[in-house]
């Protein structure tokens, strides 16, 4: 969750994990712990949503000690 915070436009109080708006907003990245791994999806512009998500992975890194990526890369 620090590391969630930590990332620009965190929603607090919301039901599963979210950025930039609500899963009912127009704009949103929203992110779930799945027996996969972390699945993290929205409804923003591309170039920005891999951005953020490529920031998320290296905040994870550092923060966990062990090397979390994009699969989707």
């Amino acid at each position: 969750m620090t590391v969630y915070r930590e990332m620009g436009e965190w929603c607090e109080g919301q039901q599963v994990p979210c950025w930039f708006g609500s899963l009912d907003s127009s704009r949103f990245i929203a992110a779930s712990v799945e027996p996969g791994g972390l699945h993290v999806s929205g409804n923003i512009d591309s170039l920005l949503f891999h951005g953020w998500v490529t920031k998320l992975c290296a905040k994870l890194t550092a923060s966990l000690g062990i090397e979390i990526y994009d699969a989707e890369v």
